[in-house]
């Protein structure tokens, strides 16, 4: 990207495990020229080591020796931030003197206490803004250290690191998985239900699932629902379909959601009619895993004809793929159906 004085790429590692991060710093990944320059860290942390996640979201104590035995990058990262507590500590066991002796990356930054999340973020934003402007690495972390409170950062490495030759403008975000269009994920934080995201990841690890998440309006439904997605959305490398129910129940039919369902897998040419598009999709998704989610169901689950529809569309999934609904309330034909 450099060469080619191309905008930042970002891209976000799902799920954050230690497997992930050994692929996205193996020796392939370099040849395939899509290896980081630049390998930020934002979450917790110990004196000795990250606080990771398994594949289904659970908390994971990944201590330095860990990420050591488990990284072989065939040259050095430009520059390695664990923007996280104890990162940096006085600690002969500390992840970021680990990184740093052991040659990862040019140069590491790290907290050596803990550090609030506020402070975390805007010391973030600031040291990315100054890197981006061709400031110094050990200058613009100077510069960040006036949103951190009751200590300094510790830098480790080549205080000098420039990226001025870096054509900086908006950020290319990828999110690491195959995802849809999904509303409002990016610009909401999602904070707690980290049990329920659990068993929602560990469900749709073993398709073939249709999971239900019912509830009053306004409890976050949806929202829970997005956040389940995204986190597993790596799982499903046919894609991931998202498609609302619109209140009025003239407009909430299952052909509806088929329409919208195939266009967003975008399924080659248009089909002559529901049936052909129904049978496109199907053989989509037995033929490849793909993650389904149908928002807002209520309008169409009170129409028994439109209900028993979808039910059948559920059902004929194949083996591979998994449906993620949301509801007021599990209509009891839909039931009946998915349990025949």
């Amino acid at each position: 990207m450099r060469d080619a004085r191309a905008p930042i790429l970002l891209s976000r590692l799902l799920p954050p495990t230690l497997d992930a991060l050994r692929r996205a710093l193996s020796p392939r990944a370099f040849d395939q020229q899509a290896h980081p320059h630049v390998l930020h860290v934002a979450g917790h942390a110990w004196a000795q080591g990250l606080l990771l996640e398994d594949e289904h979201g659970r908390t994971h104590r990944v201590t330095a020796a860990d990420i050591l035995a488990a990284l072989s990058p065939p040259r050095s990262l430009d520059l390695v931030v664990l923007n996280a507590c104890e990162t940096a500590a006085d600690d002969a066991h500390a992840a970021a003197r680990a990184l740093y002796d052991a040659g990862i990356a040019r140069a590491v930054v790290g907290h050596p206490v803990r550090v609030a999340d506020d402070d975390a973020i805007k010391f973030a934003g600031a040291l990315y803004a100054d890197l981006c402007d061709g400031v110094a690495l050990r200058e613009a972390v100077a510069r960040a250290q006036r949103h951190l409170v009751g200590h300094d950062a510790v830098l480790l490495g080549d205080g000098d690191l420039r990226f001025a030759d870096l054509d900086c403008g908006a950020p290319l975000i990828l999110p690491g998985a195959p995802t849809a269009d999904l509303p409002g994920v990016s610009a909401t934080p999602f904070f707690g239900r980290g049990a329920t995201l659990v068993d929602l990841a560990q469900r749709l690890a073993n398709p073939p699932a249709v999971i239900v998440i019912t509830g009053p309006a306004g409890i976050g439904k949806s929202r829970l629902a997005l956040e389940a997605t995204l986190r597993t959305a790596w799982r499903f490398p046919g894609g991931v379909a998202y498609a609302r129910v619109p209140d009025d129940p003239r407009a909430a039919t299952a052909a509806s959601l088929l329409g919208e369902l195939a266009a967003a897998l975008r399924l080659d040419a248009a089909p002559t009619d529901e049936r052909d598009l129904r049978r496109r999709l199907l053989a989509h998704t037995r033929a490849t895993p793909t993650l389904l989610i149908l928002d807002n169901l209520d309008a169409l689950l009170e129409q028994d004809a439109e209900c028993a529809a979808l039910a059948d569309i559920l059902r004929d999934l194949g083996a591979l793929s998994a449906a993620l609904l949301t509801a007021r309330r599990l209509a009891a034909t839909l039931e009946e159906r998915l349990r025949a």
